[in-house]
């Protein structure tokens, strides 16, 4: 708690007068986190509808992460989610974003190699996902070339073409 109210920047009392325990203050702070991380991805991915694959993926995976440097409360949620049972709240996310792209890879089905668009979102998200988390974890963040050799995964899964020029 006493990490919540520094990271919240409030005192421990101001948050228990309007929660009666901690898994409360995790589960409106996580919900707070994934509107803010929905909203800055549905702008990403709007402000880039028409966009190439490789930019979208990489406006995406920007904007996940800023939203995750703008709040040091998200080490603490990260921590606790498993805790407090907030992983349907996740998954809401993910499946929101799911359809998001899948929607923008429809329109993009003829530049595709993958044939089942709606599975090839799902992958493309969990992905994305999984490699932010262990940059986070394992390497204390992902840096810009992290993140070009990710998006040059995903791309190379969904039209089997690669952004590096041969050397």
């Amino acid at each position: 708690t006493n990490r919540i109210a520094a990271a919240a920047g409030v005192s421990i009392g101001s948050l228990y007068h309007y929660y009666n325990n901690k898994d409360e203050i995790l589960l409106a702070l996580l919900d707070q986190h994934t509107g803010l991380t929905r909203a800055a991805l549905r702008r990403a991915l709007e402000n880039h509808a028409a966009a190439a694959i490789p930019v979208m993926l990489r406006e995406v995976t920007l904007a996940v992460l800023r939203t995750e440097q703008d709040r040091p409360i998200c080490a603490i949620l990260r921590d606790q989610i498993p805790r407090v049972g907030g992983f349907a709240r996740i998954l809401e996310v993910h499946t929101d974003i799911i359809d998001v792209i899948t929607f923008y890879l429809s329109a993009r089905k003829h530049e595709l190699r993958v044939s089942d668009v709606k599975m090839a979102a799902f992958i493309v998200v969990k992905t994305i996902d999984a490699l932010i988390n262990a940059f986070r974890v394992e390497r204390a963040g992902m840096d810009p070339r992290a993140m070009e050799e990710m998006v040059d995964l995903v791309l190379l899964y969904l039209t089997g073409k690669s952004t590096h020029t041969p050397t």
